[in-house]
């Protein structure tokens, strides 16, 4: 695996951590749990002047590697299950 891989695995699993309880434990890496992962990004764009932009840099970053995680493993698994064999995207 990539250092760029290993990045965005370990700030897609710093989100699922740090937001799956917002997320009322919607948080799970599956499709669904993207229309959560955008409601948290429009209610967070609510409050973007009032943070500083670390913050939102962070947020953003952190829900973005968790969107490709999530994105990542539901195509390995409908690639899987078609029985053609590719590498994994992560």
């Amino acid at each position: 695996m990539s250092e760029l891989q290993e990045e965005v695995q370990r700030l897609a699993a710093k989100a699922l951590a740090d937001f799956n309880d917002r997320a009322q434990g919607r948080l799970d890496f599956s499709e669904e749990s993207l229309q959560v992962v955008e409601e948290m990004l429009a209610e967070a764009s609510e409050y973007r002047d009032d943070l500083p932009s670390e913050a939102v840099e962070g947020l953003v970053t952190r829900l973005g590697c968790y969107t490709w995680k999530s994105v990542a493993s539901s195509l390995e698994a409908r690639i899987h299950g078609s029985k053609n064999e590719i590498s994994p995207c992560l």
